[in-house]
């Protein structure tokens, strides 16, 4: 896991208000494989965080943007409630754009998909982690 998928991974844990579905009712995946099988899981809700992309840019001779994008995966077995953990994620981001230990900036970029079935919703949502490295 990376520094970022870690950082919203528990930042999301860390400040999760919602009582429906709660925290510890929800799994929280490390990787987009472990959402596969919600039987393998044993919840009906999955917040799942991975990293898709990471980009440097030099700045200057010394100085380096990089630009992480994770992914959040939101899958419910309730559809009423995807929504509702969607706007959390939302809420928790923002509410924390420039507070994330070791980035600039977190914010959100896009949305992915949406997904709804009888049985399963999903949502996925891109966060770019913004950090500059220095030469040490």
């Amino acid at each position: 896991m990376t520094d970022a998928v870690s950082a919203i991974s528990s930042l999301l844990y860390n400040n999760w208000n919602l009582t429906s579905p709660d925290k510890n009712s929800i799994y929280w995946a490390k990787s987009r494989f472990e959402t596969v099988d919600f039987a393998k899981v044993g919840k009906s809700n999955i917040v799942a965080c991975y990293q898709l992309t990471a980009n440097v840019k030099g700045l200057t001779f010394e100085t380096w943007q990089v630009e992480e994008t994770v992914a959040i995966d939101i899958l419910s077995k309730e559809p009423s409630l995807r929504n509702d953990m969607r706007e959390e994620v939302y809420r928790i981001i923002h509410a924390n754009e420039h507070a994330v230990s070791g980035y600039v900036w977190v914010h959100i970029v896009r949305e992915a998909n949406s997904v709804e079935s009888i049985d399963l919703a999903r949502t996925t949502i891109h966060v770019a982690c913004l950090s500059w490295k220095t030469k040490p």
